[in-house]
């Protein structure tokens, strides 16, 4: 991909506040609350397991998570 085409567009740049905002360690809550709201069966992630197993298993690997 040539970046040049993007030479003299602004871009938008994030305030401290929200670079800090996604510099935070993750809660296991927001990582269990965002894994609740995906369908089961819908696709596999890198590693080839779907949701379900995830969901499944919580209790077993959500430490590792």
């Amino acid at each position: 991909m040539d970046i040049s085409a993007l030479d003299g567009i602004e871009l938008s740049k994030l305030c401290n506040s929200r670079v800090a905002g996604l510099m935070k360690a993750v809660a296991k809550d927001e990582v269990f609350a965002a894994l609740s709201s995906m369908k089961p069966f819908k696709a596999s992630s890198m590693d080839g397991f779907q949701p379900f197993f995830f969901k499944t298993y919580w209790d077993v690997v959500g430490e590792d998570i």
